[in-house]
């Protein structure tokens, strides 16, 4: 937990020192980019299911552009959680291929590990995941996802945009709106085979972010979210609730 802790303050330092130093642009034309995120969650829930209370999560991605189309991203994040369990972290890597000015395909690799695990707790896990999107007024994307280690399949559909609120309230101030719907099914979880209850259920959500952009280079965000799910009280997922809301706050920035 401690090491954790201090992986994800000293990303923070990264990402307030280059928020700072935010007129330093990269070049045009570099092929590098570098992002940094650093957040703080009331709750962590993923896929409509509340895993704990608050959690901080510091986040690193590296990008090159292979050719003018074509980008490949290596990164991860590292999540620590204020009860200590179910903190971990996410190394992976990335490629995003361009086909047309709007239509994006996003493929890549992600390994799990899981710093608060004990005893025969799962450790590790490895996924892929694949999925278009569109850069348009609705922004939709579907995405697919497979855990080797869990045999979980999910799929998500998505939809978002973005109001600009600079002309009537502050400049760099935006607004961003989304929502999701998916499907998850697996053979096990935590590492162990899933002997009762329902092996698959639907989730949904919905979230709003307020921007602030500082410049071109930083931002900081403060965001509300609800997540939901169609999972019974004695399935796998272990849902006391099927509904969650949470609130968000993160500075971020790329250069």
């Amino acid at each position: 937990m401690k090491k954790l802790l201090t992986v994800i303050f000293l990303l923070a330092g990264i990402s307030l020192s280059n928020a700072e130093d935010s007129g330093a642009a990269q070049a045009s034309d570099s092929n590098f980019t570098v992002g940094t995120n650093m957040q703080f969650k009331t709750a962590r829930v993923s896929h409509g299911c509340k895993a704990s209370n608050g959690i901080y999560v510091a986040e690193a991605k590296i990008g090159y552009k292979i050719r003018e189309n074509l980008k490949f991203n290596l990164g991860g994040d590292a999540m620590a959680a204020l009860s200590g369990k179910y903190s971990r972290v996410a190394p992976g890597i990335g490629l995003s291929w361009d086909v047309t000015e709007s239509v994006v395909l996003d493929a890549g690799y992600t390994h799990y590990f899981y710093t608060s695990a004990h005893g025969d707790e799962q450790k590790n896990s490895n996924e892929i995941y694949g999925g278009i999107r569109r850069n348009m007024w609705l922004r939709p994307a579907v995405y697919y996802f497979y855990d080797f280690d869990n045999r979980d399949i999910s799929w998500e559909f998505s939809i978002g945009h973005e109001f600009d609120l600079e002309r009537r309230l502050l400049p760099g101030l935006t607004l961003n709106v989304s929502a999701k719907v998916g499907f998850e099914q697996a053979e096990k979880s935590g590492g162990k085979r899933i002997e009762n209850g329902k092996k698959y259920f639907f989730y949904y959500g919905t979230g709003a972010d307020l921007v602030y952009a500082f410049g071109n280079n930083a931002k900081a965000k403060l965001g509300v979210a609800y997540e939901g799910n169609s999972a019974a009280k004695n399935s796998w997922v272990n849902a006391k609730r099927r509904d969650f809301v949470w609130g968000s706050a993160s500075i971020s920035c790329s250069f």
